[in-house]
C-alpha cells in the first residue's frame, strides 16, 4: 500500500512538471500568434501534430522540451492534449497510467 501512495505521488510530481512545461511552452510560442492558437497533440504513436493532423512547429516541441528539462522521461508520455483551455496528459507509471487533466485539475489511474 505504501508502495503505491509512493508511486502515485512520484507520478503526480511528474505530472505536475509536464503540465507546467507544456502551459510555458504554450504561452511561449502561441499566446502572441493568433493564427496558430490553437491544439497541439502528442501521442507516442503518431508523434506530435497541430490542430487537425497537421505537422507541429518544431517551436513548441523545442520549448517544451527546455522547459521539461532531463528529470522527467518523455518516452512514458503516452499523450498531450493542449489547447487555450485544456491540457490533457496520460504519462505511464510503473505500468500504470495516470491522467491529469488541468480544467479539472483531476489525476486518474488507469
Amino acid at each position: 500500500m505504501n508502495r503505491l501512495r509512493g508511486n502515485k505521488r512520484s507520478a503526480h510530481a511528474d505530472l505536475k512538471l509536464i503540465a507546467n512545461a507544456a502551459t510555458s511552452a504554450y504561452a511561449e510560442v502561441y499566446a502572441d500568434n493568433n493564427s496558430k492558437n490553437g491544439e497541439v497533440i502528442y501521442s507516442s504513436g503518431a508523434g506530435w501534430s497541430h490542430e487537425q493532423g497537421t505537422t507541429i512547429d518544431t517551436d513548441f516541441k523545442d520549448s517544451f522540451m527546455h522547459y521539461l528539462g532531463s528529470d522527467i522521461d518523455f518516452s512514458k508520455v503516452q499523450y498531450l492534449y493542449i489547447s487555450p483551455d485544456r491540457l490533457t496528459i496520460i504519462y505511464k507509471y510503473k505500468s500504470k497510467n495516470y491522467t491529469y487533466q488541468r480544467y479539472d485539475n483531476t489525476v486518474t489511474i488507469k
